[in-house]
Formats: structure tokens, C-alpha cells, sequence
């Protein structure tokens, strides 16, 4: 339905939607309308013909009402409702009017600066403006009541207006404010305050005065008064302003970068009068200063009485801030607290303190000159917070940098190093590596620009990467512009100002919680470092502790490599802290052991890696010191965390040093816990891809595991057996894992039994039974379903939808290898990722899509890189090559060079079917070339193969149909083994150039 529109504000009109009413029969028909609109209530008829026809008889006064509402009906239809007595409006149709939504705005407390513009627009002139009416003193009488109400709404909504300008600096539409204030209510005093501060604000003193000059004259000619002596004090302190000169915050040669959030809260912050005291805190180099007078600077038309800074760094002790004060502000004579408070009684203005900390007894002089003198603003920097009633603190950190690396987007903390490096002199571009390096110095320095100045300021003499390399051990940069202070010009003297203001048993504290490597808890603050709550305090507000997020705690790597350079002087503290720091982590990874197996950990797994750093500091501390007790049970716990997150290389380097730790020990050695450790090391190593060192690790480990270890002896015979399928020894392996089950199912290992079984599966599945591998998953499927184990669930859906993708069933197999990819990347399982990332490329190709495989295979190969998963390096780089071959129009020279590598890291590798998959890849890319000779060869060595799957042998099928080539022709001669197959295959790729047709 069409709205209607009614504007009483100004001119009267009467819109329907956006199409103006006309064939109105009378004024009085209009006055009718814009009356009934105001009040929603029913309207007696009598007194209706009393307001409008009061001066014709009874009978023609409601002949001439219902003429009008006869007329009002034709023009706006439904919104009028009549009964034998009553009119009115429908109020629930689409109804708007311009004078109800100013007076709704000007009631509304909470109206936004948006809705108070709006309804400021909307006064346009007095009510109804020009609207006259004859013989109808009633209607007079109620248009004149109208016109004040709404002029008086208009005044609370300007006045409103022009304050949340005023606050917000934005001085120019105040002033406008102002003026059309004093054009409503030219005697209203307060209005002529307003625009004499605004006036003064903008440092137009003249028109300021001759504002006052407006209002003493206005006062004296039309009431015969005086201005009040508000207003007079005002008049007499814009004359003193014009006659001094405006305070000058001091200026940086340097640009300012960044901040933009903290700006923002600073700018509402000094908008808001109730704000009377701001502090900016944070350790020494990350800004405080340069925040605060860039805030200052953009804030200077809120203070009539303008900004002054004063610089305290120089103080020696909280007995001079009151003549420090005075000075700043001009005023002579011996210091005096009474002479600043009265000078400061009656100012609107902002005091910029800038290094609060060296004066901080002096925070009783602030909180006594806030209470005096209530138009005073202070914005303190300091280290430490002053700890006053009233006091709103921002505690400052380092710019935005890239958390990792290869992230080079917009941040602040690269603008700064750039900005400063071509200040240095360094005006080429960077190389790729020069910028990740970059980034590299910005997240060492956890983008504190202090740190960040110093380094660009060296670039001129060093490359970034030395830079960066110093940076990481040394905090003894210098910055070479002479006019920095001595406490900003290196990271150890910025750091070393704060560590000499701490008592002995506050840096005690601080070097023990320096032994944290991730934030914590007060409870770990208590426990693993003997640090109580009243230290961690004292150290949050000296700025030596941050509290990132709640409940924890966190030390700058700037502050915890400056306080470890001090641990020589306290080996008895330091190894003490470092031995109640790793009981503490070590518990806390034992406690996590059920959960980490469990298979629905992904939260778990969050909190491990959240702390991570600090349990390997713990496991190397007890590998330095052959802690068995805390090995054994750190052992699990650490090993199921890495594996997990596949961080293999990490995880091979931990258990080889404890391993050769305990080695060492010899007979004092838990053969048990040697075990173990050779185990789960042998398992990196086969993960790894290094099958001889795996095999070495697992034979070794079922030699030293005793009888009375089942379930170690279970774990090093089920990875034996793992290694032997995949390097081809089938019969051997299915062997030992029937005997696995057995021993499973005797210690009631539910997890064992699981993995028993999905291997039994894969083993079935490449021995050409795939109804059989069916069996084994879609079982282990419906259990794990039930018990929610969801990283069982993950795999087992990985081995089903290939089974279906070798079966053909391309349908069947991607929503199945779909949602165990979902599942390993809620577990961030990297190394399982890159695997369900190349089986649904494998799936995609078939489509045949492929933009999407190689979308798949791509990411799986930059996964498999990172973690150096040389098998999935292989397998990736295979199944790029095939799908760029038989898409087509990609490099032959690239294709080949990725099957070389391929070829040779599975032949390193010693894996059979990762040969067999990368030979199956590199046959179907010399078929997309038409390669009918190696074609013919390379697919009757696949099909005559054992171990090639079906799915192996209908591809080389097919890519001897591809060449032309009859399946029945024989093949002169295949090599004996799979490598030196894959051998004879890279000295033909050799010889095949990109003339090779394609």
C-alpha cells in the first residue's frame, strides 16, 4: 500500500507515496488533515466543527464537516475512519509525518549523529509556515502551540547536534549548528556560548568577539540585560587566547604508520567530557608517544584552551612535575601548586604527559587537579598504568605484522620497515625472499616499531637477511641518528630502563617466567615457575607482561631473550625453574593422552599446539638431563601431537636426541622406554619415506622390547608389518598382521584392532579383492560412526572411496573422500590432508575435470613439501604430470622434469605401489603424447605385474587404446624389478623432447 506522506515543517503538503495530492476543496480541508494527523485519538465530531466552523450554526458547520471528510476520503481513501461521532486516522496504514519523527528524535536519548542530521533537515521552517486560516481562532490558537512545540524539538535537536560535532572535532557543521540555533531563539545565551567556543576552537578569535558583540546587543535592545557572567568570563578568556600565542605539539621528521584502531578509540575517547584522564601504556618502543601526539594533533579543535605536551623523561623525581607543568604552560614563577590549579580551573584544555612512569608519585598532583578543574583533559604515556579512579587505559602493542610466513598483505608493521628502509637510502625493490625476510624481522620483533626502526635503519650497511640473523641473538642494534633518545637507541636500553625500575624479587620473577616459550595461566605461572599473582600484577603494569587474552599471560621475545641473557649470573634459579617447568608440561601432556587418541580431538589438539613450544622445551629438558620418568611419560602424549599434525621432520630430530640421550645411559637405561623411543622414531622415519632406517628402527626395538611389553611389542610389529605391505611383501605382511589382531584382541586394544583391520582392507584391495577391502571398511565404518571416533572415521572413508574410485564408481567415491577431507582439516592432520587432497584429484580426473584435479593435487604437494612427506611429494607430483598431459598445452620439458622427481624419490623411497602409481602416471602422460613405442612397453610391464591394482591395469589399457596399440601384442622383454623398471623408464624420458608429438 501507498504511503502518505505528510510535511507540516515549512510548507504544508500531502504526498501519496511519491505523487503529490491535489483537489483539496479548501484550506479548511488541508487544516483538517494535518489536525487529524498529530493526534492519535479519536476526534468528536462537535469538537471538530468547533475548531474549524466555530462562526457558522450547528447545522451548517457539520454540513460543511462532511463536505470536508467526503473530499478527505476521495483523496486519501482508507486512512480516513468515520463513525456517527468520531474521526481519525488509521495510524496502522503506512503513515509518515515530518513533525512526529523530529519529535521522536529529540526525545530519543540514544539517537546516533545519522538520525539527529536527518531530523535536522527535516526543520525546513516554522510549522505550517504561511498557513492561515479565516474565521477559525481555535485552529489559530492551535497552530501556534504547534509551531512553539516543534520549534522547541528542533532546538534540542541542533543543540545535540552541535555537541556530537563539537566532540568529535568536526567543528565546521557545529558551527552551522550554531548559527541556526541563534536563528531560532536569537536570546538564547547558551547558543552564543556554543559559537564563541567553536569559534575560539578554530582559532578565529575575531569573529568569536564579535560574537559576543552579537549577544550583549541582542540582550540589551530587545531585554534590556547583560550577558551572564558565564558568558562574560568566556568573552574575557578569548581576548587573553588572542593576545597569547597557541601551544605547538612538537613534529616527527618521520611519517606515522598505522595505529588506525587505536586512533579511532582515542578520537571517541577525547570526544567524550567524561573522559577526563587517558593512559597509554606498553613497554618501552612500541609507540606510546607518537600515538599520542598523532591523536593530540587530530584532536585540537575540541580544547579552546588548546593541547600542551610536556615531556617528563628528563625528571628526576616526582617533586618537579609541578614547575615541569608550569613552564609548559607558560606560567612564571617558583613552582606552585596553587598558581597551576588556579590557572587550569578554568581552561579547556589537553595535557599531553609523555613518560609518566619516571614521576609516578606525582599521580596525586593529576587527581587533584582533575577534581578542581573540570574542563581539564589528560592523556598520559607511560610504562606503567597510574592506578587512579577515572583512569582509562590503552595498553599498546606491537603493529600488525604476518603471523607466517609467505603472508605479505597489508600491514602496518611492512609499511614502517619499508618506509624507514627507503628513508635509510634503499630505494631498489625487494626480491621475494627480501620481503619474506622482511616479514621474518617483523614477526621476531612481534612488529614493535622500535625493533623494526632500528632494523631499517641497518639496511643501508647489511642485507635484511644479516639483519634478521642479528636480531634473533642480539638486542645491541643502535639506531644511527644521534637525535634519538639514549633509551630508544637500542632494544636492550629500551628493555633495560624497565628492568632497572623493578625490585630484585620482581626481575627474579620475570627471569622465571621467561622460561615460558606460549602464554599462560596463573596457575602455570604458579606451578612450573613458582610466580604468584601479586608479581604478575606488578609486571603487567610495568608493561614486562601482556595479557593477550584472558586468562592468560604473555612475555614479549624481546623481554624474554633480553632477561635470558641475564641467566648466567643464576644457574641455581634458572635450572631449578627449568625442572618445575617440565614436571608441569609434562603432566599437562600426559593429562591430554586420552583425548589426543581418542579420534575426536580436534579441540585437544588445538590446546596441545596452543602450548607445544612449551612442552618441547620440557622434553628437551629431559632429554638434556635423561629424565626417563618424564620421557616415558612424555612419550605418547608427544608422539600422538606430531604425528597427528604431521609434523614429521620435528618429530624424527625429538626422538632421535632422546633416543642417543638415553643410549647413552647404558645399562641404566629402561629397555622398555628404548623401545619406545626407537619405535615411534622408526615411525617418523617411515612416514618420511626412509624404509631402511624405519626397518631398522622397528627391528632393533623388538629386540630390546621384553615379553613383559605387549603392547610396545604390538605397536613395533603392526608399523613392521605396515612397512613390508608397502614395500611389496604382501604374504609377509598379512602374516604378521593376523598375528597383530591376535595380540590386539588379547589386551582388548579397541584402537589396534581398528588399524588392524583397515590394513587387512588395504592389502585386500591390492590384491584384486575389492569386495573383500569393502567388507573391512564399511565394518570398521559403522563402528567408529558409533563410538564418534572421528579421525578412524576419516581414514576408513579415504580406503572406502578408493575402493569405489578403482571400482569405477566416481559418483560413489568423492562424497565419501569429501568428508574425510572435511574431517582431517577440522584435526589439522597435514600429512592425511594432502592425501585426501590427491585421492579427490584422482577422482576428478576421471570426470574428467581436470582444472580441478590439478586445483587438488597442487595444494597437496605444497602440504607434502611443508611437512617433507616425501611419498605424498612423489604421488603429487606424478599425478600433476599425468593431468597436465592429457589435458594438454602445458610444457612437455616441465611435465617430464616432475616424473623424473617423482621416479626418483619413490625408487629412494622403496615403496612398490608408490612406484607402481608414479610408472601408472607417467604411462598415461606418454599416452596424451601419442609415445606408442614407450607406451607399448611401460603398459605391458604394468599389466603383467603382480602387485598392479585393477585399477593400474584398466588405465594401461586404456592408454594402449589411446596409441593405437592391439592389447594382444606381446612385450620383448620387462625389467625384473619395479626400480629398475622405473630406472629404464627415466633414461627413456631422457631421451623424449618436446618435438615428441604431442
Amino acid at each position: 500500500m501507498k504511503t502518505l506522506k505528510i510535511y507540516l515543517l515549512g510548507q504544508t503538503a500531502f504526498w501519496l507515496e511519491d505523487t503529490p495530492i491535489d483537489g483539496f476543496v479548501s484550506n479548511k480541508v488541508r487544516a483538517l488533515l494535518a489536525y487529524l494527523s498529530l493526534a492519535n485519538l479519536p476526534h468528536q465530531r462537535d469538537s471538530l466543527t468547533g475548531l474549524l466552523w466555530a462562526e457558522m450554526p450547528g447545522v451548517d458547520a457539520r454540513t460543511n464537516l462532511r463536505m470536508a471528510l467526503s473530499n478527505l476520503r476521495k483523496l486519501i481513501g482508507g486512512y480516513l475512519v468515520t463513525s456517527r461521532e468520531t474521526v481519525t486516522l488509521d495510524t496502522d496504514l503506512p503513515l509518515w509525518i515530518d513533525a512526529l519523527e523530529l519529535l521522536a528524535t529529540s526525545q530519543d536519548q540514544a539517537a546516533d549523529l545519522t538520525q539527529l542530521e536527518a531530523a535536522s533537515d527535516l526543520y525546513s521552517g516554522d510549522f505550517m509556515n504561511g498557513f492561515m486560516l479565516k474565521d477559525a481562532p481555535a485552529f489559530e490558537e492551535w497552530l501556534l502551540g504547534q509551531c512553539e512545540r516543534f520549534r522547541r524539538a528542533a532546538v534540542v535537536v541542533l543543540e545535540r547536534l552541535a555537541d556530537r560535532y563539537a566532540r568529535q572535532g568536526n567543528t565546521l557543521p557545529a558551527i552551522e549548528a550554531a548559527h541556526r540555533l541563534l536563528a531560532l531563539d536569537p536570546w538564547r545565551e547558551a547558543s552564543h556560548r556554543l559559537l564563541m567556543t567553536l569559534l575560539g576552537r578554530k582559532r578565529q578569535y575575531t569573529e568569536a568577539l564579535a560574537q559576543y558583540e552579537a549577544c550583549r546587543r541582542i540582550l540589551a535592545d530587545e531585554l534590556g540585560v547583560a550577558p551572564m557572567p558565564e558568558t562574560e568570563a568566556l568573552y574575557r578568556r578569548i581576548l587573553q587566547l588572542r593576545e597569547e600565542r597557541a601551544p605547538v605539539l612538537p613534529r616527527f621528521a618521520t611519517s606515522f604508520v598505522g595505529r588506525e584502531a587505536e586512533l579511532a578509540m582515542l578520537n571517541a575517547w577525547l570526544g567524550d567530557p567524561t573522559q577526563r584522564l587517558m593512559t597509554i601504556t606498553g613497554m618501552g618502543g612500541v609507540g606510546k608517544t607518537r600515538l599520542a601526539l598523532e591523536a593530540a594533533s587530530r584532536s585540537v579543535e575540541l580544547f579552546l584552551d588548546g593541547i600542551v605536551f610536556v615531556p617528563l623523561a628528563s625528571l628526576v623525581d616526582a617533586s618537579e612535575l609541578v614547575g615541569t607543568l608550569q613552564n609548559a604552560l607558560g606560567l612564571e614563577g617558583k613552582a606552585s601548586y596553587q598558581q597551576l590549579q588556579s590557572h587550569l580551573r578554568e581552561c579547556e584544555i589537553l595535557l599531553v604527559l609523555d613518560n609518566f612512569e619516571h614521576v609516578l608519585p606525582g599521580r596525586d598532583t593529576l587527581s587533584r587537579l582533575l577534581r578542581h578543574c573540570p574542563a581539564l583533559r589528560i592523556l598520559v604515556t607511560s610504562r606503567e598504568r597510574l592506578n587512579l579512579q577515572g583512569e582509562t587505559t590503552l595498553p599498546l602493542e606491537g603493529l600488525p605484522y604476518p603471523a607466517q610466513r609467505g603472508e605479505m598483505h597489508d600491514f602496518a608493521a611492512l609499511w614502517l620497515f619499508s618506509e624507514r628502509m627507503h628513508r635509510a637510502g634503499i630505494q631498489e625493490s625487494l626480491s621475494t625472499t627480501e620481503q619474506a625476510t622482511i616479514s621474518q624481522i617483523c614477526r621476531l620483533v612481534e612488529g614493535l616499531p622500535l625493533g623494526i626502526e632500528l632494523a631499517a635503519s641497518w639496511t643501508h650497511a647489511a642485507s635484511v637477511s644479516e639483519i634478521a640473523a642479528e636480531l634473533g641473538h642480539n638486542l645491541e642494534l643502535a639506531h644511527r641518528e644521534m637525535n634519538i633518545p639514549l633509551r630508544h637507541r637500542s632494544l636492550e636500553a629500551a628493555i633495560g630502563y624497565s628492568w632497572e625500575r623493578l625490585t630484585p624479587s620482581q626481575q627474579r620473577a620475570l627471569m622465571r617466567l621467561a622460561v615460558f616459550e606460549t602464554p599462560f595461566s596463573l596457575e602455570a605461572a604458579h606451578y612450573a615457575a613458582g610466580v604468584k599473582l601479586p608479581d604478575l600484577v606488578t609486571l603487567v603494569e610495568h608493561s614486562l607482561l601482556r595479557r593477550p587474552e584472558q586468562p592468560h599471560y604473555d612475555i614479549h621475545p624481546l623481554i624474554r631473550q633480553f632477561v635470558r641473557r641475564r641467566y648466567e649470573a643464576y644457574p641455581t634459579l634458572v635450572e631449578e625453574t627449568r625442572a618445575a617447568h617440565s614436571h608441569y608440561f609434562t603432566g599437562l601432556a600426559a593429562e591430554q593422552q586420552t583425548d589426543l587418541i581418542s579420534g575426536n580431538n580436534a579441540d585437544t589438539m588445538r590446546r596441545f599446539a596452543a602450548s607445544w613450544a612449551d612442552i618441547r622445551s620440557a622434553w628437551l629438558w629431559a632429554t638434556a638431563h635423561c629424565d626417563q620418568t618424564v620421557l616415558g611419560e612424555m612419550l605418547s602424549p608427544v608422539y600422538t601431537f606430531l604425528i597427528g599434525q604431521g609434523r614429521l621432520t620435528e618429530g624424527a630430530e625429538l626422538f632421535s636426541l632422546a633416543l642417543s640421550t638415553c643410549e647413552a645411559e647404558n645399562e641404566d637405561t629402561d629397555l622398555i622406554l628404548l623401545g619406545r623411543l626407537r619405535t615411534y622414531r622408526g615411525v617418523f622415519a617411515y612416514r618420511l619415506g626412509d624404509f631402511t632406517a624405519a626397518e631398522g628402527d622397528f627391528h632393533q626395538a623388538l629386540a630390546d622390547l621384553p615379553a613383559t611389553a605387549p603392547q610396545a611389542r604390538l605397536v613395533a610389529r603392526y608399523f613392521t608389518a605396515c612397512l613390508l605391505s608397502d614395500k611389496g611383501d604382501r604374504d609377509a605382511a598379512m602374516h604378521l598382521f593376523t598375528e597383530c589382531l591376535e595380540n590386539a584382541q588379547q589386551l582388548n586394544d579397541a584402537r589396534y584392532i581398528a588399524n588392524i583391520r583397515n590394513s587387512l582392507g588395504v592389502i585386500a584391495q591390492q590384491r584384486g579383492d575389492p569386495a573383500t577391502a569393502a567388507v573391512y571398511f564399511r565394518e570398521n565404518l559403522s563402528l567408529f560412526r558409533k563410538t564418534g571416533n572421528e579421525r578412524q572415521i576419516a581414514n576408513t572413508l579415504s580406503n572406502l572411496g578408493l575402493v569405489l574410485y578403482e571400482q569405477g564408481d566416481h559418483t560413489g567415491a568423492y562424497p565419501l573422500l569429501q568428508e574425510s577431507l572435511q574431517i582431517h582439516r577440522v584435526h589439522n592432520d597435514r600429512r592425511r590432508i594432502g592425501i585426501a587432497l590427491n585421492n579427490l584429484g584422482l577422482v576428478a580426473a576421471a570426470q574428467p575435470d581436470h582444472s580441478a584435479a590439478q586445483q587438488y593435487y597442487t595444494e597437496s604437494l605444497t602440504l607434502s613439501r611443508e611437512i617433507s612427506d616425501r611419498w605424498g611429494i612423489a604421488l603429487a607430483l606424478a599425478n600433476l604430470a599425468r593431468s597436465r598431459g592429457q589435458q594438454g598445452g602445458w610444457d612437455w620439458h616441465e611435465i617430464k622434469a616432475d616424473l623424473c622427481v617423482a621416479l626418483d624419490v619413490a625408487v629412494e623411497i622403496g615403496a612398490e605401489g608408490l612406484i607402481l602409481d608414479v610408472l601408472n602416471a607417467a604411462l598415461m602422460s606418454l599416452a596424451s603424447r601419442g609415445l606408442s613405442e614407450e607406451v607399448h612397453w611401460l603398459s605391458a610391464a604394468i599389466i603383467g605385474h603382480p602387485s598392479a591394482s585393477e585399477a593400474m591395469r584398466r588405465d594401461a589399457i586404456g592408454a594402449r587404446h589411446i596409441a593405437g596399440i592391439p592389447l594382444r601384442e606381446a612385450v620383448s622383454s620387462t625389467p625384473d624389478s619395479l626400480p629398475s623398471l622405473a630406472a629404464a623408464l627415466r633414461e627413456r624420458l631422457a631421451c623424449i623432447d618436446s618435438s615428441s608429438r604431442e
